[in-house]
């Protein structure tokens, strides 16, 4: 499909009184099709987001894609709670994979009180489970459905160069990721062979800590092998993907280019980049999603996420150009190839150019 068939399909679904999902690849326009579905419309409205940055966002886009967009409220979903007692007539959740057991509750408590609400869900990446959880909510639902690699393969989204840099560790660092590795095995085994239910979940949250520490150890000891590599980057339009935020401000030699929770005003940052005003980010997460970037031609993925969903939310944020090139480094023979895996499952029609040690640009 392309993107006026999608939106078209959307559009008719909610008139024929349908409930919406959009499951579309990031840089599809889910946010403007929304508008589309609305504008006009004086039904009351409630857009929930996942962050407080997301509201100006939405601000923004409503002023420029919505002619008579009108009656509405944004709120983040932690305020959910507040809005249970008030009546509208149809709720849109952006990144609606945040809808928590608990949040569904307060949804299915605002649905019982009034039983006409509509529903429109937004999300790249959310997956059947978490759709039939909110089904038994809103019924009807269809779900539009156009995902990463479909999009690629239709054309509708640039197909990128991706390309792997191998790195090798050094002997200590090769002894701490070993050490990493085996500690997550003997927590895996250990949850395996547990029957008390109770300690099985403390275990396994200690695996999630381990494994959150593994992955910080693997971006962060890449520092200064980027570093040479970003040197070769100076007159390009590149966004750095970090590892924390200490690696953000090491690697920002003019302190300018930073973007994490630390940053005051980081809106105005996206802003310039996108006015073309600045050439670089480094970032430290919060450009995962719900950020819409213009002519991104250089994206450096510091540490691939281990979860699906970051990863194509990330790289989705990086396709937004006419011939985008992305680059992910690697550590041979870690957990960082099985990352690697991952993404390739799910872009199966990318190739994937592999080069040994730091590529020179």
């Amino acid at each position: 499909m392309t993107r006026e068939e999608i939106r078209e399909k959307a559009i008719k679904s909610y008139q024929y009184g349908k409930n919406v999902v959009l499951n579309l690849a990031t840089g599809m326009g889910k946010t403007s099709i929304a508008i589309a579905i609305l504008d006009g419309s004086p039904v009351r409205k409630l857009i929930l987001v996942s962050e407080t940055a997301h509201i100006n966002l939405w601000e923004e886009e409503i002023e420029k894609y919505g002619r008579d967009f009108c009656n509405y409220k944004i709120v983040c979903y932690a305020s959910l709670e507040k809005e249970i007692w008030n009546r509208y007539g149809v709720v849109i959740a952006d990144e609606c994979h945040h809808l928590s057991a608990k949040r569904r509750k307060l949804l299915a408590k605002m649905k019982k009180g009034n039983p006409d609400m509509r529903f429109i869900g937004l999300s790249a990446t959310i997956m059947d489970d978490k759709l039939k959880e909110i089904f038994p909510i809103f019924s009807g639902i269809n779900i539009i459905r156009n995902d990463l690699a479909t999009s690629i393969s239709e054309k509708i989204i640039a197909k990128p160069e991706i390309n792997v840099i191998h790195l090798d560790m050094t002997p200590k660092e090769r002894e701490i990721s070993k050490n990493y590795d085996a500690a997550i095995e003997r927590l895996k085994l250990e949850i395996d062979m547990e029957p008390d239910s109770i300690r099985k979940e403390k275990i396994t949250d200690r695996l999630k800590r381990t494994g959150l520490q593994r992955k910080l150890f693997l971006g962060e000891s890449k520092t200064e092998k980027v570093r040479d590599f970003l040197s070769g980057m100076e007159n390009r339009r590149h966004i750095v993907f970090c590892s924390s935020i200490e690696q953000c401000n090491a690697l920002d030699d003019d302190f300018n280019a930073a973007m994490h929770s630390k940053i005051r005003k980081p809106q105005q940052k996206i802003r310039d980049f996108n006015k073309h005003e600045r050439d670089k980010l480094y970032v430290v997460g919060m450009l995962q999603e719900g950020v819409n970037l213009k002519d991104t031609d250089h994206g450096v993925i510091i540490q691939l996420p281990a979860n699906r969903q970051q990863q194509l939310q990330i790289v989705g944020r990086l396709l937004r150009s006419k011939h985008p090139s992305i680059h992910i480094f690697c550590y041979k023979d870690t957990a960082d190839e099985t990352f690697l895996n991952r993404l390739k499952k799910e872009l199966k029609n990318v190739n994937f150019n592999i080069y040994e040690n730091e590529k020179k640009m």
